[in-house]
């Protein structure tokens, strides 16, 4: 998915409520939009670029072959 969910927004920014999102994003330098219902939209690869990847985001398994 290429925006952040709002669940992953709530537990990135640690705010369930629009307005403390934009204030906790605008502190951590992340850009976002907001729509016309008043909700965020932030784009995964802003949040990897500056924080690596969302906790929902596993990173890739390290390929292990064996003799």
């Amino acid at each position: 998915m290429l925006v952040l969910s709002e669940r992953e927004l709530a537990d990135f920014t640690g705010a369930s409520r629009a307005d403390a999102q934009a204030r906790e994003l605008r502190h951590m330098g992340i850009p976002f939009r907001q729509r016309r219902n008043g909700k965020l939209v932030v784009l995964r690869a802003d949040v990897t670029m500056h924080h690596g990847p969302t906790p929902n985001q596993r990173p890739a398994s390290p390929a292990l072959r064996l003799p």
